[in-house]
Parts: structure tokens; C-alpha cells; sequence
């Protein structure tokens, strides 16, 4: 055998296209305005996100480092949190090798 006989073979010609083919029921539209209004309100609570972050105070490896183990700006060291919120100033004659 090399293919389906013809009397296998049933005629299409009176079924009705799959729902959205045609507009019919608008599913997909839907969807799409869904997905479009999540879209704009999760791009409105990351900019507010943005706006109110604080700029970071200083940028190095020991405050990069910090802020990859969860540290945010403005919060204090230590396990309650409780600790100094500023970078520590360097002595006055600066750091001698």
C-alpha cells in the first residue's frame, strides 16, 4: 500500500474553520490585550521600582560584593540589620603600605 484509498478519505468541504480562523469568538484577540495590559503594568512597577531606589552610595568590589549576597543601599551590616547604613571613611593619612 502506498497511501489511503480514496474511500478512506473524507471530504472537508463541509466542516467550519477553527474558532479565531475566521474572527469568529476574538480568543485570540483577547489574549493578545491580556498579555499587552500585563506588558504595560509590569513596565510601569519596574519604572516606580526605579524612581524610588536609591542611587547607590559607592561602587566597588566590597559593596558589589555586598549587594550580590542581597545588601541594599541605606540598610545597616550585621544579622539585624542594625549596623552602620554609611561606608566607613578612610583614615586621614589614607591607607599606608
Amino acid at each position: 500500500m502506498t497511501g489511503p484509498s480514496r474511500s478512506n478519505v473524507t471530504s472537508l468541504s463541509g466542516c467550519r474553520p477553527a474558532r479565531g480562523a475566521d474572527g469568529g469568538g476574538g480568543a485570540q484577540e483577547k489574549q493578545k490585550e491580556r498579555a499587552r495590559e500585563r506588558s504595560e503594568r509590569e513596565e510601569a512597577a519596574r519604572a516606580l521600582e526605579e524612581a524610588a531606589a536609591p542611587e547607590p552610595l559607592m561602587t566597588n568590589k566590597g559593596t558589589d560584593l555586598l549587594r550580590k549576597m542581597g545588601w541594599k543601599d541605606g540598610e545597616g551590616l550585621g544579622a539585624n540589620a542594625s549596623g552602620p547604613t554609611s561606608p566607613p571613611k578612610p583614615p586621614r593619612g589614607g591607607f599606608v603600605r
